[in-house]
């Protein structure tokens, strides 16, 4: 026969059961989404940084083939300064060899920092990556909580049908 004890028993495991599951669920959600969002934030601070790095490689490579052209004006200013021709094949070929110089430099500069670039990028890439993968093991997660959830209530079912047999075969 069934008891006022194990109903009463009964109904608080059931209600421990929604009560864990609920509170899991939550956890597992909170921590999930956290995890997901400061990979994600970290992607866009390496984009951001790439895109920095690439500005900054654009600036000092404009910045070096203005150097340039102001050691050419220098050099011009020397060579008229010690009565040289300026307009001379020899002084021609000194001016483009500082401004090739330059150049070389300036692309040297540009591909550094493209490298730079592409590292954040590399590193945004696998940010993005990380969080679809927390997304992804969230989601399996979600699939055993279920499965776990669906099991406990069967546990639950379980004894309230034992009980209830208890009773049927008490009552025959």
């Amino acid at each position: 026969m069934c008891t006022p004890t194990d109903i009463i028993g009964g109904v608080l495991q059931a209600g421990r059961l929604v009560t864990k599951s609920v509170s899991d669920y939550s956890n597992l959600k909170a921590n999930s989404e956290y995890r997901t969002q400061v990979a994600l934030n970290n992607a866009k601070i390496a984009q951001n940084e790439a895109l920095k790095q690439k500005q900054i490689g654009i600036e000092k490579s404009r910045l070096e083939k203005i150097s340039s052209m102001q050691d050419v004006a220098k050099l011009q200013a020397k060579s008229a300064a010690s009565n040289f021709d300026t307009n001379s094949k020899t002084s021609k070929y000194n001016y483009q060899d500082v401004l090739n110089s330059a150049q070389l430099q300036s692309k040297y500069i540009q591909k550094e920092y493209g490298l730079r670039a592409n590292e954040y990028f590399n590193q945004a890439n696998s940010y993005i990556n990380q969080a679809k993968d927390y997304n992804r093991q969230y989601k399996n997660s979600l699939k055993k909580f279920a499965f776990n959830v669906l099991d406990d209530s069967a546990q639950v079912a379980k004894s309230w049908y034992g009980i209830y047999q208890g009773e049927q075969r008490g009552g025959l």
